[in-house]
């Protein structure tokens, strides 16, 4: 993840598998890091190498060690707003900070959605978490001191309604004899999950996912477990976790397959804007000062009217974007970089904005899409060869 992308990585590794190379024709490719001194790796990386050596029985600083890409992490989680001041900070008194769409639930640290784009960033973690606290902290306080009542003024009726309906689906779920194995079906959801709507997404393969995850699901309702117990009954607990993971898979499938672009992890080669040969990402902002659309000003005004961006430039370039934008006003934008960079933008235009899924019990989830701020600079091309 500090060298390269964690997308380009993945893709890389599984590019290999895809063309033959994988180990005895199976899911992995060795990393070899055997040419390296070992005490440095064990420095640099001893708690990997560690879980590694438990794991697989090897030592893998004098042996390559076998890999493929995993799912350890979403980048995504549960909606949740707040609220600005006239100055278009963060209003730290208010009480829907952090606050999901459900009035009173608050989802931070890495159960909310909002710290990451296309692409996983390591620090994001992090910041989830201190940032993501800090604030809701602050919002719930604001919340409980502006309620007009507390839990034990409501009707005792409604706390017991829902115990009533969680154990009537308990029971259901304990009394159905439909046959179905919630473990099985947790596998076969894996494997579809894994295989179309990870590392590589083509429509044609999210449209059978989709096919699959509906048909998953209306096999869910006939899942039948051994285990009838009250207590510590693991069964019962997996298969409404089953049922959850179908919907929330449905939600990214049906993500993936509306959003027609090819943009950090969510990789569809069928869209993928391919950029032409010699071309420097940093010439993008030579265009926009150039060629940029006034559509594409108005989306970004605050960062336009607002923002230095001569000195944001020279921020993030150094004297390099000096000579860069030189060079490409002496001898012009190369006609195919352009072309490439007029895409680029286009595509940003559509597409740079949030997927928002909502839970309907009648079937697939209903999406919809969000804003994105950016203050601070627009997008950019990015290049990695």
């Amino acid at each position: 993840g500090n060298l390269v992308p964690r997308d380009v990585a993945t893709r890389e590794i599984f590019f290999k598998y895809l063309e033959g190379y994988g180990i005895g024709g199976q899911p992995m490719v060795y990393l070899d890091l055997s040419h390296l001194d070992s005490s440095y790796t064990r420095n640099k990386l001893g708690a990997i190498l560690e879980i590694y050596e438990k794991f697989a029985g090897e030592n893998p600083t004098e042996v390559p060690m076998k890999i493929f890409p995993g799912v350890h992490y979403t980048m995504g989680g549960l909606w949740a707003g707040y609220d600005a001041t006239v100055e278009n900070r963060l209003d730290w008194e208010s009480p829907n900070n952090q606050m999901t769409n459900i009035p009173g639930l608050y989802a931070s640290g890495e159960a909310d959605w909002q710290y990451h784009g296309a692409n996983r960033l390591g620090a994001n973690s992090l910041l989830s978490c201190v940032f993501g606290g800090k604030v809701v902290a602050h919002s719930t306080l604001a919340y409980q001191q502006g309620l007009s009542r507390h839990a034990d003024q409501v009707s005792s009726k409604l706390f017991d309604d829902a115990l009533a309906r969680c154990k009537a689906e308990e029971d259901a779920i304990k009394n159905n004899q439909g046959g179905e194995n919630p473990y099985s079906l947790h596998v076969e959801l894996g494997e579809w999950m894994t295989k179309n709507v990870t590392v590589i997404r083509d429509n044609k393969s999210l449209d059978e996912t989709l096919k699959k995850l509906d048909e998953i699901r209306e096999r869910s309702k006939n899942i039948s477990i051994t285990d009838k117990g009250a207590y510590a009954n693991h069964g019962l607990t997996f298969t409404r976790w089953m049922r959850g993971m179908v919907d929330l898979g449905m939600a990214c499938a049906q993500s993936a397959r509306l959003r027609d672009e090819s943009r950090g992890a969510h990789y569809k080669p069928e869209f993928e804007l391919k950029q032409p040969e010699g071309m420097n990402p940093k010439e993008y902002w030579v265009w926009l000062d150039e060629n940029r659309p006034e559509a594409f000003k108005d989306h970004y005004a605050t960062w336009f009217d607002n923002v230095d961006h001569e000195k944001q430039k020279y921020w993030l370039h150094g004297h390099a974007y000096e000579g860069i934008k030189q060079k490409a006003l002496a001898k012009g934008i190369a006609p195919d970089h352009a072309e490439y960079f007029q895409k680029f933008t286009d595509e940003t235009m559509k597409w740079n904005k949030p997927t928002l899924a909502t839970w309907k019990a009648d079937g697939r989830p209903e999406i919809n899409y969000g804003e994105v701020k950016m203050e601070l600079m627009p997008p950019m091309p990015r290049k990695y060869d």
